[in-house]
């Protein structure tokens, strides 16, 4: 699949107010939002941060903007990685 048309279909599925909030659930269960580190377990710490790495590209699908991107970290909400266009 193009690269283009991997960021249409996304927007496409999650751009829709049902589709955001599963792409925040996506980024909440991917740990995007804490801190990866477990004290102690370094294999609990690696797949945490695998995890995070996948949240973190989806994001980077959805979109290219680091303002947008920094806005949705501030806020919480995932809205602001989907502008109405």
């Amino acid at each position: 699949m193009e690269e283009h048309q991997r960021r249409l279909d996304y927007h496409i599925t999650f751009g829709s107010e049902h589709g955001q909030r599963v792409f925040a659930d996506l980024l909440r269960r991917a740990g995007l939002m804490q801190s990866t580190y477990a004290p102690g377990d370094t294999h609990e710490t690696a797949r945490r941060e695998g995890a995070r790495r996948f949240g973190l590209e989806l994001v980077e699908i959805v979109t290219s903007d680091p303002d947008a991107v920094a806005r949705m970290l501030r806020s919480g909400q995932v809205e602001e990685l989907f502008p109405h266009e």
